[in-house]
């Protein structure tokens, strides 16, 4: 069988997020999360550290949460500018902050 994979942070529809999630739960290996600019084109716009950006992170947790996922979350990180140990306490912080939220 053939992957699908969808992804919002680029040409999906966020109004959609949860819908989507809703209907493939059952069938998700993992996730991916990133900070991310809603109609971003360019990688640096789309693959931010998860405390920048305005895609919504928290509305997809919130229905994995509901779904009582417990598989891999993955964090995209590659070619983030600036310094990495900089980044990662922020992508902590942020995560945390995320999960406390949901």
């Amino acid at each position: 069988m053939k992957a699908n994979r969808r992804t919002f942070i680029k040409g999906g529809n966020v109004d959609d997020l949860e819908s989507t999630l809703e209907a493939a739960g059952p069938h998700l290996f993992g996730a991916s999360i990133s900070g991310a600019t809603l109609g971003g084109t360019t990688w640096t716009e789309l693959i931010q550290p998860l405390d920048q950006g305005d895609f919504p992170q928290t509305r997809g947790l919130k229905v994995l949460k509901r779904q009582n996922f417990r598989r891999p979350v993955g964090l995209q990180c590659f070619a983030v500018p600036d310094d990495k140990r900089n980044n990662l306490e922020r992508t902590m912080a942020a995560w945390r902050k995320a999960l406390a939220e949901r």
